[in-house]
Protein backbone atom coordinates (compact mmCIF):
# COMPACT_ATOMS: atom_id res chain seq x y z
CA UNK A 1 0.00 0.00 0.00
CA UNK A 2 1.12 3.37 -1.15
CA UNK A 3 2.79 5.11 1.93
CA UNK A 4 1.80 8.71 0.11
CA UNK A 5 -0.88 10.32 -1.74
CA UNK A 6 -0.81 13.31 -3.63
CA UNK A 7 -3.43 15.72 -5.05
CA UNK A 8 -3.33 18.12 -7.77
CA UNK A 9 -1.49 21.19 -7.02
CA UNK A 10 -0.22 24.00 -8.59
CA UNK A 11 3.17 25.65 -7.61
CA UNK A 12 3.59 28.64 -5.34
CA UNK A 13 4.95 30.46 -8.58
CA UNK A 14 1.46 29.88 -10.61
CA UNK A 15 -0.87 32.64 -10.09
CA UNK A 16 -3.52 32.71 -7.64
CA UNK A 17 -7.36 31.48 -8.17
CA UNK A 18 -9.03 28.23 -8.93
CA UNK A 19 -8.56 25.46 -11.15
CA UNK A 20 -10.45 26.11 -14.49
CA UNK A 21 -11.49 22.66 -14.49
CA UNK A 22 -11.75 19.58 -12.43
CA UNK A 23 -13.14 16.20 -12.69
CA UNK A 24 -15.80 15.28 -10.22
CA UNK A 25 -14.63 15.31 -6.74
CA UNK A 26 -11.39 15.71 -7.73
CA UNK A 27 -9.14 17.78 -5.02
CA UNK A 28 -6.74 20.66 -5.95
CA UNK A 29 -4.54 23.03 -4.27
CA UNK A 30 -2.73 26.25 -5.29
CA UNK A 31 0.15 26.82 -3.27
CA UNK A 32 0.50 30.82 -4.24
CA UNK A 33 0.99 32.69 -1.18
CA UNK A 34 -1.74 35.06 -1.67
CA UNK A 35 -4.05 32.23 -1.88
CA UNK A 36 -3.33 28.73 -0.18
CA UNK A 37 -6.99 27.30 -0.98
CA UNK A 38 -7.79 23.54 -1.00
CA UNK A 39 -10.43 23.27 -4.33
CA UNK A 40 -12.82 20.00 -5.31
CA UNK A 41 -14.50 19.81 -8.30
CA UNK A 42 -18.76 19.71 -7.47
CA UNK A 43 -21.15 17.55 -9.84
CA UNK A 44 -21.04 15.88 -13.44
CA UNK A 45 -21.61 17.63 -16.64
CA UNK A 46 -22.20 13.68 -17.74
CA UNK A 47 -18.93 13.39 -19.03
CA UNK A 48 -16.98 13.32 -15.72
CA UNK A 49 -15.87 16.47 -15.48
CA UNK A 50 -17.55 18.97 -11.95
CA UNK A 51 -19.66 21.58 -12.91
CA UNK A 52 -18.36 23.71 -10.16
CA UNK A 53 -15.14 24.34 -8.49
CA UNK A 54 -15.54 24.99 -4.95
CA UNK A 55 -12.95 26.14 -1.82
CA UNK A 56 -13.17 23.64 0.51
CA UNK A 57 -9.49 24.74 2.80
CA UNK A 58 -6.91 26.23 3.58
CA UNK A 59 -6.27 29.69 4.70
CA UNK A 60 -7.30 31.55 2.59
CA UNK A 61 -10.84 29.45 2.41
CA UNK A 62 -11.90 29.63 5.99
CA UNK A 63 -10.90 31.30 9.19
CA UNK A 64 -7.43 30.94 10.11
CA UNK A 65 -7.52 30.42 13.56
CA UNK A 66 -4.18 32.00 14.70
CA UNK A 67 -3.50 35.26 12.28
CA UNK A 68 -5.58 38.29 11.00
CA UNK A 69 -7.79 37.40 7.85
CA UNK A 70 -10.36 39.15 6.35
CA UNK A 71 -13.22 37.24 5.41
CA UNK A 72 -15.58 38.39 2.50
CA UNK A 73 -19.47 36.87 2.08
CA UNK A 74 -22.15 37.16 4.12
CA UNK A 75 -21.84 35.22 6.85
CA UNK A 76 -24.44 33.81 9.10
CA UNK A 77 -24.04 32.00 12.59
CA UNK A 78 -26.87 29.47 13.74
CA UNK A 79 -25.40 29.11 17.36
CA UNK A 80 -23.76 31.74 20.40
CA UNK A 81 -21.27 33.81 19.00
CA UNK A 82 -18.46 34.84 22.49
CA UNK A 83 -16.46 37.52 21.22
CA UNK A 84 -13.07 38.07 23.64
CA UNK A 85 -11.64 41.11 22.30
CA UNK A 86 -12.92 44.25 20.84
CA UNK A 87 -15.77 44.23 17.92
CA UNK A 88 -14.97 47.03 15.36
CA UNK A 89 -18.69 46.85 12.59
CA UNK A 90 -17.73 48.96 9.45
CA UNK A 91 -21.04 49.53 7.33
CA UNK A 92 -23.89 51.47 6.81
CA UNK A 93 -26.15 50.10 9.36
CA UNK A 94 -26.04 47.62 12.24
CA UNK A 95 -29.06 45.57 12.76
CA UNK A 96 -29.32 43.74 16.11
CA UNK A 97 -32.72 41.48 15.52
CA UNK A 98 -32.66 40.10 19.65
CA UNK A 99 -35.72 39.56 21.61
CA UNK A 100 -33.27 41.37 24.63
CA UNK A 101 -30.51 43.42 24.02
CA UNK A 102 -28.18 43.58 27.43
CA UNK A 103 -25.52 45.58 27.41
CA UNK A 104 -22.88 45.94 30.32
CA UNK A 105 -21.72 49.58 29.38
CA UNK A 106 -22.37 52.17 31.79
CA UNK A 107 -21.61 54.75 28.56
CA UNK A 108 -23.19 54.35 24.74
CA UNK A 109 -21.46 57.40 22.95
CA UNK A 110 -23.44 58.52 19.76
CA UNK A 111 -22.15 60.09 16.69
CA UNK A 112 -18.87 59.02 17.81
CA UNK A 113 -15.97 61.20 15.34
CA UNK A 114 -18.10 63.74 14.54
CA UNK A 115 -16.58 67.38 14.16
CA UNK A 116 -17.06 70.83 13.66
CA UNK A 117 -20.68 71.86 14.10
CA UNK A 118 -22.99 69.12 13.81
CA UNK A 119 -26.27 69.01 12.01
CA UNK A 120 -27.75 65.51 12.18
CA UNK A 121 -29.99 64.96 15.24
CA UNK A 122 -29.09 61.85 17.77
CA UNK A 123 -31.11 59.72 20.01
CA UNK A 124 -33.18 56.20 20.48
CA UNK A 125 -35.62 55.89 17.21
CA UNK A 126 -38.44 53.33 18.47
CA UNK A 127 -40.20 51.84 15.60
CA UNK A 128 -44.07 51.44 16.49
CA UNK A 129 -45.82 49.86 13.49
CA UNK A 130 -48.45 51.45 11.81
CA UNK A 131 -48.33 54.37 13.87
CA UNK A 132 -45.67 57.19 13.70
CA UNK A 133 -42.01 56.05 15.17
CA UNK A 134 -41.01 57.61 18.35
CA UNK A 135 -37.67 59.52 19.46
CA UNK A 136 -35.85 60.35 22.31
CA UNK A 137 -32.80 62.44 21.99
CA UNK A 138 -31.16 65.52 20.99
CA UNK A 139 -32.76 68.09 18.68
CA UNK A 140 -29.64 69.62 17.04
CA UNK A 141 -31.45 72.99 15.27
CA UNK A 142 -33.48 73.09 18.63
CA UNK A 143 -30.22 72.78 20.82
CA UNK A 144 -32.51 70.84 23.13
CA UNK A 145 -33.67 67.52 24.04
CA UNK A 146 -36.92 66.40 23.01
CA UNK A 147 -39.30 63.50 23.18
CA UNK A 148 -41.57 63.03 20.61
CA UNK A 149 -42.86 61.07 17.19
CA UNK A 150 -41.95 61.44 13.45
CA UNK A 151 -42.28 59.29 10.24
CA UNK A 152 -38.23 58.85 10.17
CA UNK A 153 -37.05 55.59 11.01
CA UNK A 154 -33.14 54.25 12.68
CA UNK A 155 -31.59 54.35 9.13
CA UNK A 156 -31.98 58.02 8.79
CA UNK A 157 -29.78 61.39 9.39
CA UNK A 158 -29.91 64.83 9.30
CA UNK A 159 -32.50 66.98 10.99
CA UNK A 160 -35.53 64.81 11.68
CA UNK A 161 -39.26 65.90 11.31
CA UNK A 162 -40.09 65.44 15.13
CA UNK A 163 -43.62 66.17 16.66
CA UNK A 164 -42.92 66.98 20.20
CA UNK A 165 -44.36 64.06 22.52
CA UNK A 166 -44.91 64.05 26.38
CA UNK A 167 -43.07 62.90 28.80
CA UNK A 168 -44.06 61.60 31.79
CA UNK A 169 -41.83 61.04 35.17
CA UNK A 170 -42.80 61.16 38.51
CA UNK A 171 -40.28 63.89 39.61
CA UNK A 172 -38.43 66.50 37.65
CA UNK A 173 -34.82 68.45 38.75
CA UNK A 174 -33.64 71.36 36.51
CA UNK A 175 -35.25 73.85 34.13
CA UNK A 176 -38.04 72.64 31.75
CA UNK A 177 -39.74 73.56 28.81
CA UNK A 178 -43.01 73.67 27.67
CA UNK A 179 -46.46 73.09 28.52
CA UNK A 180 -47.94 70.43 31.51
CA UNK A 181 -50.58 68.72 31.04
CA UNK A 182 -50.66 67.90 34.17
CA UNK A 183 -48.48 68.29 37.72
CA UNK A 184 -48.89 67.01 41.39
CA UNK A 185 -48.04 70.24 42.98
CA UNK A 186 -51.54 71.37 41.39
CA UNK A 187 -53.71 68.48 41.40
CA UNK A 188 -56.04 70.18 43.83
CA UNK A 189 -56.79 73.99 43.26
CA UNK A 190 -55.51 76.29 45.67
CA UNK A 191 -56.22 79.92 46.42
CA UNK A 192 -54.05 82.94 46.37
CA UNK A 193 -54.88 85.73 49.16
CA UNK A 194 -52.98 88.96 50.85
CA UNK A 195 -53.74 90.69 53.85
CA UNK A 196 -52.55 94.12 55.48
CA UNK A 197 -53.52 97.36 53.85
CA UNK A 198 -54.41 95.60 50.95
CA UNK A 199 -56.89 92.56 50.64
CA UNK A 200 -57.95 90.05 48.23
CA UNK A 201 -58.56 86.81 47.23
CA UNK A 202 -58.64 84.08 44.07
CA UNK A 203 -61.03 82.44 42.63
CA UNK A 204 -59.36 77.65 42.93
CA UNK A 205 -56.06 77.90 40.87
CA UNK A 206 -55.32 74.58 39.52
CA UNK A 207 -53.46 75.44 36.51
CA UNK A 208 -56.49 75.36 33.78
CA UNK A 209 -56.79 78.53 33.16
CA UNK A 210 -56.30 82.38 34.02
CA UNK A 211 -57.31 83.56 37.91
CA UNK A 212 -58.21 87.11 38.80
CA UNK A 213 -59.30 88.87 42.18
CA UNK A 214 -60.20 92.25 43.28
CA UNK A 215 -58.24 94.04 45.90
CA UNK A 216 -59.38 96.26 48.67
CA UNK A 217 -57.39 98.61 50.06
CA UNK A 218 -58.18 99.16 54.17
CA UNK A 219 -59.07 101.97 55.37
CA UNK A 220 -56.14 104.09 56.51
CA UNK A 221 -53.93 102.03 54.55
CA UNK A 222 -53.35 104.69 52.34
CA UNK A 223 -51.19 108.31 54.68
CA UNK A 224 -49.41 111.07 53.26
CA UNK A 225 -46.38 109.82 53.12
CA UNK A 226 -47.27 107.32 50.19
CA UNK A 227 -48.43 110.34 48.29
CA UNK A 228 -46.69 111.63 45.88
CA UNK A 229 -46.51 115.22 45.83
CA UNK A 230 -49.58 117.38 44.19
CA UNK A 231 -50.73 113.70 43.72
CA UNK A 232 -54.56 114.71 44.49
CA UNK A 233 -55.56 117.71 42.70
CA UNK A 234 -58.91 119.19 41.74
CA UNK A 235 -59.56 116.27 39.23
CA UNK A 236 -59.02 113.35 42.08
CA UNK A 237 -61.73 114.95 44.25
CA UNK A 238 -65.36 114.49 43.73
CA UNK A 239 -67.91 117.93 43.82
CA UNK A 240 -68.46 119.00 47.56
CA UNK A 241 -67.03 116.02 49.42
CA UNK A 242 -64.16 118.39 50.75
CA UNK A 243 -65.82 120.64 53.92
CA UNK A 244 -64.58 123.01 56.86
CA UNK A 245 -64.55 119.54 58.94
CA UNK A 246 -61.26 118.63 56.70
CA UNK A 247 -59.66 121.81 56.83
CA UNK A 248 -56.89 123.20 59.35
CA UNK A 249 -57.42 125.87 61.13
CA UNK A 250 -56.05 128.63 59.56
CA UNK A 251 -54.45 126.38 56.54
CA UNK A 252 -56.47 128.97 53.79
CA UNK A 253 -54.69 132.08 53.69
CA UNK A 254 -54.92 134.80 50.99
CA UNK A 255 -52.04 132.57 49.19
CA UNK A 256 -54.16 129.78 48.38
CA UNK A 257 -57.19 132.29 47.81
CA UNK A 258 -58.10 133.16 43.61
CA UNK A 259 -58.33 136.41 42.23
CA UNK A 260 -61.83 137.83 42.67
CA UNK A 261 -62.79 134.39 44.27
CA UNK A 262 -64.74 135.92 47.83
CA UNK A 263 -67.62 138.29 46.14
CA UNK A 264 -70.94 139.69 48.21
CA UNK A 265 -72.46 135.80 47.19
CA UNK A 266 -69.81 134.33 49.56
CA UNK A 267 -70.06 137.03 52.42
CA UNK A 268 -72.86 136.25 54.83
CA UNK A 269 -74.83 139.64 55.44
CA UNK A 270 -73.36 142.02 58.73
CA UNK A 271 -69.95 139.47 59.15
CA UNK A 272 -67.57 142.08 58.46
CA UNK A 273 -67.54 145.19 60.55
CA UNK A 274 -64.15 147.52 61.94
CA UNK A 275 -62.22 144.77 63.35
CA UNK A 276 -62.01 143.30 59.85
CA UNK A 277 -60.44 146.00 58.13
CA UNK A 278 -57.00 147.07 58.42
CA UNK A 279 -56.00 150.39 59.35
CA UNK A 280 -55.93 152.43 55.63
CA UNK A 281 -56.99 149.74 53.71
CA UNK A 282 -60.72 151.64 52.68
CA UNK A 283 -59.66 154.62 50.18
CA UNK A 284 -61.74 155.70 47.19
CA UNK A 285 -60.92 153.47 45.27
CA UNK A 286 -63.13 150.61 47.69
CA UNK A 287 -65.70 152.91 47.55
CA UNK A 288 -68.97 152.89 45.01
CA UNK A 289 -69.88 156.28 43.23
CA UNK A 290 -72.13 158.38 45.58
CA UNK A 291 -71.46 155.75 48.37
CA UNK A 292 -71.36 159.01 50.94
CA UNK A 293 -73.31 161.99 51.07
CA UNK A 294 -75.06 164.14 53.15
CA UNK A 295 -76.26 161.61 54.86
CA UNK A 296 -73.99 159.98 55.37
CA UNK A 297 -71.24 162.66 56.69
CA UNK A 298 -70.73 164.07 59.92
CA UNK A 299 -67.87 166.33 60.80
CA UNK A 300 -67.71 168.30 63.89
CA UNK A 301 -66.61 171.94 63.83
CA UNK A 302 -64.57 171.74 67.20
CA UNK A 303 -66.28 174.42 68.73
CA UNK A 304 -67.11 174.23 72.54
CA UNK A 305 -70.81 174.73 71.22
CA UNK A 306 -71.13 171.60 69.53
CA UNK A 307 -71.46 172.22 66.32
CA UNK A 308 -71.35 170.04 63.42
CA UNK A 309 -71.81 169.84 59.57
CA UNK A 310 -75.05 168.20 58.29
CA UNK A 311 -77.51 168.79 55.28
CA UNK A 312 -80.42 170.95 57.03
CA UNK A 313 -83.79 169.65 56.63
CA UNK A 314 -85.62 171.68 53.19
CA UNK A 315 -82.54 172.43 52.32
CA UNK A 316 -81.35 170.94 48.82
CA UNK A 317 -78.33 173.39 48.03
CA UNK A 318 -75.83 171.62 50.07
CA UNK A 319 -74.17 171.77 54.00
CA UNK A 320 -74.95 174.51 56.97
CA UNK A 321 -73.14 174.52 60.27
CA UNK A 322 -75.93 173.64 62.60
CA UNK A 323 -75.87 173.90 66.53
CA UNK A 324 -77.61 171.66 68.53
CA UNK A 325 -79.32 173.92 71.05
CA UNK A 326 -80.25 177.34 71.03
CA UNK A 327 -76.91 177.98 73.44
CA UNK A 328 -75.22 178.32 69.75
CA UNK A 329 -76.48 180.78 67.75
CA UNK A 330 -74.07 181.17 65.29
CA UNK A 331 -75.11 179.93 61.73
CA UNK A 332 -72.84 179.72 58.01
CA UNK A 333 -75.13 180.41 55.12
CA UNK A 334 -73.75 178.15 52.99
CA UNK A 335 -74.59 178.97 49.05
CA UNK A 336 -75.45 175.89 46.18
CA UNK A 337 -72.00 175.55 44.20
CA UNK A 338 -73.25 172.32 42.22
CA UNK A 339 -70.82 173.15 39.37
CA UNK A 340 -67.64 173.72 41.54
CA UNK A 341 -65.29 171.04 40.98
CA UNK A 342 -62.62 172.18 44.20
CA UNK A 343 -64.80 173.07 47.67
CA UNK A 344 -63.05 173.38 50.90
CA UNK A 345 -64.94 171.68 53.73
CA UNK A 346 -64.55 173.27 57.00
CA UNK A 347 -63.62 171.88 60.35
CA UNK A 348 -62.54 173.15 64.01
CA UNK A 349 -59.03 172.07 65.47
CA UNK A 350 -60.59 171.42 68.82
CA UNK A 351 -63.41 169.57 70.10
CA UNK A 352 -65.25 172.57 72.60
CA UNK A 353 -64.61 175.84 72.12
CA UNK A 354 -65.59 179.19 70.30
CA UNK A 355 -63.45 178.56 67.60
CA UNK A 356 -63.22 179.74 64.18
CA UNK A 357 -63.90 177.50 61.01
CA UNK A 358 -60.69 176.01 59.32
CA UNK A 359 -60.30 174.24 56.01
CA UNK A 360 -57.13 172.43 54.25
CA UNK A 361 -55.63 171.68 50.40
CA UNK A 362 -55.45 167.84 51.40
CA UNK A 363 -59.27 167.35 51.96
CA UNK A 364 -61.53 168.42 49.02
CA UNK A 365 -65.07 167.72 48.11
CA UNK A 366 -65.88 168.52 44.09
CA UNK A 367 -69.69 169.23 44.73
CA UNK A 368 -69.92 168.79 40.64
CA UNK A 369 -69.55 165.35 40.96
CA UNK A 370 -70.15 164.43 44.51
CA UNK A 371 -66.50 162.83 45.23
CA UNK A 372 -64.74 163.52 48.53
CA UNK A 373 -60.61 163.63 48.75
CA UNK A 374 -58.64 162.60 51.24
CA UNK A 375 -55.24 161.52 51.28
CA UNK A 376 -56.21 159.23 54.39
CA UNK A 377 -59.19 157.16 56.19
CA UNK A 378 -58.81 156.01 59.31
CA UNK A 379 -61.81 154.09 61.66
CA UNK A 380 -64.63 152.37 60.28
CA UNK A 381 -66.48 153.12 56.79
CA UNK A 382 -69.18 151.00 56.87
CA UNK A 383 -70.71 150.82 52.98
CA UNK A 384 -73.85 149.28 54.78
CA UNK A 385 -75.13 145.74 54.09
CA UNK A 386 -75.75 144.18 50.62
Amino acid sequence: MASTIRIKKRASSGSAGAPSSLASSELAFNENTSDKKLYYGYGDNGSGVATSIIAVGGPGAFCDLTTAQTVAGVKTFSDNVVMSGNLTVNGTTTSIQTTNSVVKDALIELGNGTSGSPSNDAGLVIERGSSANAFIGWDESADKFIVGTGTFTGADTGNLSITGGTLVATTFEGALSGNATTATALASGRTIAMSGDVVWSSGSFDGSGNVTAAATIQTGAVEHAMLAGDAVDGDNIADDSVNSEHYVDASIDHAHLANDCIDGDNVQDDVINSEHIAAGAVDLEHMASESVDEDNLKISNGGSNGQFLSKQSGNTGGLTWATPSASVPTTITVADESSDTTCFPLFATAATGDLGPKSGDNLTFNSSSGDLVATSFSGLVDGGTF
